[in-house]
Parts: C-alpha cells; structure tokens; sequence
C-alpha cells in the first residue's frame, strides 16, 4: 500500500514505520531530516504540520491509500494540560478534510484511553468518554469530530485509544527508562507504595496491534492494550529482576502527588 505516516520520529511513529518498511510504499511528515535518508521514502518536512489547511495536505496526499496520524504534541513536562492539543486538535481536522477531498481510503487517528470515563477501570469500546484533561479531552474531540466528518464518506475511519506503552526509543523521563537507566547505575528507586493497576504494552506489540486494525476491514475505535492487569510495583520489580537487581527497588508509603494518577486502568480488546 502507499501509506503516508506523520509523526514517524515519534515514539510510537518509529514502531510503524519498522514494521511497514520495506512492504510497503511510505511518505513520511517530518519536522526534522533524518541523518539518513533511504531512496525508498519519501520525505515531506514542515516545521509544524499543525499550521497547515487543508489546501496543503491535498497534493501531498496524491496517490495516497492509507493515512496513518501519529503527530500529536507530546512534551512530557505539560501535554497533559497544554493548550497546544487545541492546535493539535484543528490541525487534524484538516488533514481529515483533505483525505474527504482526495479520496484517502482509510485514516487512522492515535487516541489514548484518557478519553474513557476512567473511574470504570476495566475499559472496553463501550466505556463511555468522559476525559479530564485538555489532552485527553482534544483527543475525544478529535475521534467525535471525525466520526461525523469521516461517516458519509468513502474513508473508513479508524481509532487506536493507547493504553501504557513502554519500550524501545522512550525518552529517559518517563518511567520504564528512567527505572533502566537508574539500575545500571546501581541507584535506588522508589515510587512510593506502587499499588496502582496499569496495562502496559510494549511499544513494538502496540505497532503491531496498530497495523493489524489499521489493515483489517473493521472501522471505529479499539483498544490498544494487552488486557493483562499489573500492579507498579510488579512492573518495575519484573524490569529489576532480568537485571538481578531487586534490593534496589525500594517502595515507601509516601504517595508522589500527581495530577492525573487513577487507581485502575486496565484495557479490554
């Protein structure tokens, strides 16, 4: 297939790609340049791909079969509450309304599964959406606003809803690197009493999962996720002990205040 891929030096962005690369034929929106190109990509490079109309999506979306949206506004420090979403938001709009335009056979938008109503814990697609932050309340936006775009139309419209992804290409400042980082350096960790119930993923099985509802007939949303409930604790005593290295885990009684930190979330395919 002729897939164009934005965000494709992202985290998860950088999965798909691997796993697309070489079967098929991909255009990639970037921001920056690579420090190598392969003659088999096409590139496209924008500062800020959420400043762009429509018009400007329509000739580079020429011969295109399947969108693959990925780019979104990720800072670790603040994309929780950044009113960057907002941009992010109205700039996917667009690329939506190009693919209407051209005639795009299939987008597939990158949600999370802070959109659900998280006090359910165990979510499937028929939890219902109640988001609490502007990150997660601009991405349901985002997935209702193109139901309706996407509904009357030839594309067929697809969502993944991330749940807690971890692997390969994850910047230091979040948990499962950061844990990595300080057992090789003999450091000790403590995360408080780590009783919160997750569902991680790792980052290549998420690509994958991605891929398969991206390449399948099925349209609407889904659950990227591994359905497998894990306490914090046995998350990070499970990366200590490949490592041999469980005396450096350390879990006190002092609960870190952050401002999003539900008890329970637990994906359901």
């Amino acid at each position: 297939m002729n897939i164009l891929i934005t965000g494709g030096s992202g985290f998860v962005g950088k999965q798909i790609i691997k796993k697309l690369y070489p079967n098929n034929k991909l255009t990639l929106i970037l921001r920056n340049k690579p420090d190598k190109k392969d003659r088999r990509i096409n590139y496209i490079f924008t500062k800020n791909i959420f400043t762009k109309k429509k018009d400007w999506f329509l000739n580079k979306l020429k011969n295109i079969d399947m969108v693959i949206h990925c780019a979104w506004y990720v800072n670790h420090k603040d994309y929780l509450t950044s009113p960057k979403n907002l941009d992010c938001l109205n700039g996917t709009i667009e690329i939506a309304k190009a693919c209407i335009e051209v005639g795009v056979k299939k987008f597939v938008g990158i949600g999370t599964c802070f959109e659900y109503d998280v006090s359910k814990k165990y979510l499937s697609t028929q939890t219902p959406l109640k988001p609490e932050l502007i990150y997660s309340i601009s991405k349901a936006s985002t997935f209702l606003i193109l139901s309706k775009l996407f509904e009357n139309g030839k594309t067929q419209f697809k969502w993944c809803r991330l749940f807690y992804l971890f692997g390969e290409g994850e910047k230091i400042t979040r948990l499962y690197p950061l844990v990595l980082h300080k057992l090789k350096n003999n450091q000790k960790i403590d995360i408080g009493p780590g009783n919160q119930i997750r569902d991680y993923l790792d980052v290549k099985k998420a690509a994958q999962q991605i891929i398969n509802f991206s390449f399948s007939a099925k349209v609407g949303a889904t659950n990227i996720c591994s359905s497998k409930p894990i306490t914090l604790k046995n998350f990070v005593l499970n990366i200590a002990k490949k490592k041999n290295k469980e005396h450096l885990v350390k879990f006190g009684s002092k609960m870190f205040n952050r401002k999003f930190d539900p008890k329970v979330i637990v994906g359901i395919k």
